[in-house]
């Protein structure tokens, strides 16, 4: 492996921006804080652990589950 590599010519991934998008959503404060202690439990952020129980609820719903 190279001690430096030059990204000065690197290029943004184009598709970047359509992978993600914001929405603005309210949640109980019992499940903010639920979600928090989860995440910090794993390492995680907040985030990550909101989109994860979301994609897994939405495969269950998409395999008839």
């Amino acid at each position: 492996m190279k001690e430096e590599y030059d990204f000065s010519k690197g290029v943004k991934n184009p598709y970047y921006a359509k992978l993600h998008k914001e929405m603005t959503i309210s949640v109980d404060s019992y499940l903010i804080e639920r979600l928090e202690k989860i995440a910090a439990e794993n390492g995680v952020s907040v985030q990550r652990v909101v989109n994860r129980i979301l994609y897994d609820y939405t495969m269950l719903e998409k395999n008839g589950k």
